[in-house]
């Protein structure tokens, strides 16, 4: 008697969201104190989200798609955040915390940050007082 082998995978997700084809990361070690008076209009709601598809059947997922996240639960709104274009920022919740997530360009090898997507001046100016 042959038995078959189960292939299974654990995938560690990092704290993403895609819209328009973009990709928008956040630090989940730095979850941000966001008032609800700086976010803008809500902009979608969270298709799938890919760690808790992971966990439930253990097999290697598709890439991520339109409106999925990393840990964003499903369903859950995802905003502009007042004074940032979204093609450069959006904000969401969490785990009882807010997460700002900062648009990213992928090149052949890595990941960055977009330029519009920084807060040069802000942590300029931070930096001084």
């Amino acid at each position: 008697m042959s038995v078959t082998p189960v292939r299974r995978a654990i995938v560690d997700f990092t704290d993403l969201v895609v819209h328009d084809g973009v990709t928008y990361s956040s630090r989940p070690d730095r979850p941000q104190a966001l008032a609800p008076a700086q976010l803008g209009p809500e902009v979608f709601r969270v298709s799938c989200t890919y760690s808790s598809l992971n966990e439930l059947t253990q097999s290697e997922l598709p890439e991520v798609t339109e409106h999925s996240a990393g840990f964003i639960p499903a369903r859950s709104p995802v905003y502009e955040l007042k004074g940032w274009p979204r093609a450069c920022r959006l904000a969401a919740q969490h785990d009882g915390s807010w997460f700002v997530y900062l648009a990213t360009v992928d090149t052949g090898d890595a990941s960055r940050v977009k330029e519009c997507a920084l807060d040069l001046v802000r942590s300029t100016e931070a930096a001084r007082s």
